[in-house]
């Protein structure tokens, strides 16, 4: 019997042609990498009426003419991390400048001083003069040109007077340091004097010493003649 032919043998499937790459888009390239955002304020975008005492807890403060905020039920007043608002007391972010629920102004700035001050704030922080600027010239022009130049004059006696207080205490720490000097001195002075006699005593001492040995010798002498 004739037996059948060998099969043919099987050839492996051909790798599929790699695909190229594309090249990315220089506009994709271009764009920059976003910075996370800062997280905002806890208590920044509500009203401070419905912020929690950090004392007691409860709910609801109120804003005091100064700018804190303190707690209805027990007085405390609270650390607010955030613009508050003295129109409508909306808690806005740290650093900004204008209101984000009625659009007041937070914040004033001194004329006199150019320091920022808080919108509810009558008089300025750093100097104490008033933050309206039509208030501080009528009190200007109430005070006269007499007037202000005698408080300009009493400014200038008050600061010369400082001055010379502390050029008198400037002058008195130093003739103080000098007496303790001259004291060092004198007291050196005084040690090394008295190393000096004890020098010349012990020197004086060992003379006669010296003196009564030869004496002593020479008669020694004599009598053994």
């Amino acid at each position: 019997a004739s037996r059948p032919a060998p099969a043919p043998p099987r050839q492996p499937p051909s790798p599929a042609p790699a695909q190229p790459r594309q090249p990315a888009s220089p506009r994709a390239a271009a764009q920059p990498l976003r910075r996370p955002e800062p997280a905002p304020a806890p208590h920044a975008h509500q009203p401070l009426s419905e912020i929690f005492c950090s004392n007691c807890s409860g709910a609801g403060l109120s804003l005091q003419p100064d700018g804190q905020a303190v707690c209805r039920f027990c007085g405390t007043a609270n650390v607010v991390q955030g613009e508050i608002c003295s129109e409508c007391e909306h808690v806005n972010a740290l650093g900004a400048e204008h209101c984000e629920n009625c659009n007041a102004a937070l914040v004033r700035f001194c004329p006199t001083c150019q320091a920022r001050n808080w919108s509810g704030l009558e008089n300025c922080a750093e100097c104490g003069n008033p933050l309206d600027v039509l208030a501080y010239l009528s009190e200007r022009w109430q005070l006269g040109t007499p007037e202000h130049q005698s408080r300009q004059l009493d400014s200038v006696k008050a600061l010369k007077a400082a001055e010379e207080e502390a050029a008198q205490r400037r002058m008195a720490q130093m003739m103080e340091a000098e007496q303790r000097r001259q004291k060092g001195l004198r007291e050196a002075a005084a040690r090394r004097a008295a190393r000096e006699r004890q020098i010349m005593t012990l020197l004086a001492v060992g003379l006669v010493l010296f003196g009564l040995l030869v004496v002593g010798g020479l008669l020694l002498a004599v009598l053994s003649q």
